[in-house]
């Protein structure tokens, strides 16, 4: 998330550093429309994909420690695991991560957006969007987990 996050703010405090933002308002674009629509798809389609992609490896990370270190088979592990888990979980795990996306792609678009008087500026923004991004993250999945085991 702050990876991407940095690479998108220096992108796009680049492009405010640059004027490209004030040419496409120039002509007629308004930059939201042209720069922080893709952004956003991109944030919620990516990050609910990244996040299923590392669930199943960390199961079957999992699984091959269970078999290395208590002789649990992987049948015994599936139906045990998918016993505990469910589409509830599923459910809130992608929500998590489509929220997250969002408020990250939108503070993101916003913080590289402020006005840019030197490189100093762009790099300040990178710098805020990592930190906004990650703690964003962070406070999504903490109230997410709250509000869904009380």
């Amino acid at each position: 998330t702050a990876r991407i996050a940095a690479g998108a703010a220096a992108r796009l405090g680049t492009m405010k550093r640059s004027n490209q933002v004030s040419a496409l308002m120039l002509m007629g674009v308004r930059p939201a429309d042209y720069l922080l629509t893709p952004l956003t798809y991109g944030f919620v389609l990516a990050l609910p994909l990244v996040t299923l992609g590392a669930i199943v490896l960390a199961t079957l990370a999992s699984a091959a420690a269970a078999g290395l270190v208590s002789d649990v088979t992987m049948v015994r592990f599936c139906a045990a695991f998918f016993h505990s888990t469910g589409l509830p979980d599923l459910r809130a795990v992608l929500a998590k991560a489509v929220l997250s996306g969002y408020l990250v792609s939108v503070s993101t678009y916003h913080l590289a957006m402020g006005p840019k008087r030197s490189g100093q500026d762009v790099g300040d923004a990178v710098n805020q969007s990592i930190v906004v991004g990650m703690l964003t993250t962070l406070l999504v999945h903490g109230l997410f987990t709250v509000w869904q085991f009380t």
